[in-house]
């Protein structure tokens, strides 16, 4: 048997048995990578529940409302919601809001299908009264 011959093919399966592998990590299939909440939405979310958790007048307009579902009842109030919301959503994106007395989500959302959406909520209560609990969900979703 060729010596020189069995050690040139030893070196040749092992240098395509490197280069194989160092193509297959170079061009193989990369792991998905798990979407985080992008730091733009998670800012405005917490800026948007902040403000409902320490403007007191926006907190009482909050546990003032009457509706269960819809994010504001009262038409002054309304406003300033929905001029907080306008104002604290990034661009390209959407917004929905709900008050609900239960922890159980009351309004549908009425978001795109294919597109990711970003909840956030806050607890509100006046402290002495038990019954005057809401809670504040804030919705964001890229616009369709």
């Amino acid at each position: 048997m060729n010596k020189k011959g069995f050690i040139r093919t030893i070196e040749a399966v092992i240098a395509i048995v490197i280069l194989l592998g160092l193509v297959l990590t170079i061009f193989g299939d990369k792991e998905q990578e798990i979407k985080k909440t992008p730091d733009a939405v998670e800012s405005s979310l917490n800026y948007i529940t902040n403000e409902f958790l320490y403007n007191e007048e926006l907190r009482n307009c909050v546990i003032a409302s009457n509706s269960d579902g819809s994010c504001i009842s009262s038409l002054s109030c309304r406003e300033k919601v929905d001029s907080l919301l306008k104002t604290s959503t990034p661009p390209g994106y959407n917004y929905e809001c709900e008050v609900c007395k239960t922890t159980r989500s009351c309004v549908s959302v009425d978001a795109p299908e294919d597109k990711s959406i970003y909840p956030k909520s806050a607890f509100l209560y006046k402290p002495g009264e038990a019954d005057e609990i809401r809670i504040v969900r804030v919705y964001l979703f890229e616009k369709a």
